[in-house]
């Protein structure tokens, strides 16, 4: 009896840990690099399936020469979602399932009047530490109503 409740554990704990490593991989929503020659405003729109956090990602790749200006916004319709960026850098934001257009504006630097930048758009990973802080949470309060019931 105590060596089939073993591995009923030992197989509890290798699904969890198996689902936990699959949760870390990030899904990404838009990757897109492209250059701006003089001024311009790129759009991309994408479609969020499953809402939840999200991180928005801005790289000047500073080729041929860096940005003078370089700015991220993130639209549902005609609202801003979450704090515009400006420059290179990231923002997480919250966002529920639909269409959205990531704006970059630019102004290409140097002689050469032409930059290169890229933007991604990507869900925050659950941590598998937290999968697994819940499951043994889960565990302990079964533990626990066992328990009470045999007593």
């Amino acid at each position: 009896m105590r060596i089939k409740r073993k591995l009923r554990i030992a197989a509890g704990v290798l699904l969890i840990l198996m689902f936990a490593s699959g949760a870390q991989a990030a899904t990404v929503v838009l990757d897109e690099a492209e250059y701006i020659q003089g001024t311009e405003t790129k759009m991309f729109p994408f479609e969020i399936i499953e809402g939840g956090l999200f991180k928005a990602t801005l790289t000047d790749f500073e080729f041929v020469a860096p940005f003078d200006v370089l700015a991220l916004a993130i639209l549902k319709g005609n609202e801003i979602v979450g704090d515009p960026l400006l420059g290179s850098g990231m923002f997480e934001f919250q966002a529920d399932p639909g269409s959205f257009t990531a704006n970059v504006l630019g102004v290409s630097g140097g002689e050469s009047d032409l930059s290169l930048f890229r933007v991604e758009v990507s869900a925050v990973p659950i941590p598998a530490s937290a999968l697994l802080f819940a499951s043994g949470l889960i565990a302990l309060v079964g533990l626990r109503r066992r328990k009470l019931k045999t007593k």
